[in-house]
């Protein structure tokens, strides 16, 4: 007999798998920081498990994607453009930001022209 959610499971799954990867998170440390286990995502990444909202929602904060993100797979050109930052590249971006603002900001005791 045909597993009619199996589908809906497979998609979900390739999409975790797919998140994952972006962000170079073995399966261990996503399932780590979502409060899984190692053996129990690789179950949701290949489809075989039903998996709960909760461990979705647990999942989709720590791939930092919207639950809703889960269920859809990209299509085309565009979705292989798409570009992931990690936090430390935008802590990174923000430091140099910084510095730059302050070497562009005018400074105190000089007379203006």
């Amino acid at each position: 007999m045909r597993d009619p959610g199996r589908a809906i499971r497979t998609r979900v799954g390739r999409a975790i798998r797919r998140l994952r990867l972006l962000r170079g998170l073995s399966q261990e440390r996503l399932a780590e920081i979502a409060g899984s286990s190692g053996k129990h995502l690789g179950a949701i990444e290949r489809g075989d498990a039903n998996v709960t909202l909760d461990i979705l929602g647990r999942i989709a904060a720590a791939l930092t994607v919207d639950p809703g993100d889960l269920f859809s797979e990209p299509r085309g050109r565009r979705a292989a453009a798409t570009l992931v930052i990690t936090r430390d590249q935008i802590d990174a971006i923000v430091a140099i930001t910084n510095v730059v603002k302050r070497a562009r900001a005018p400074r105190s005791g000089r007379a203006s022209r």
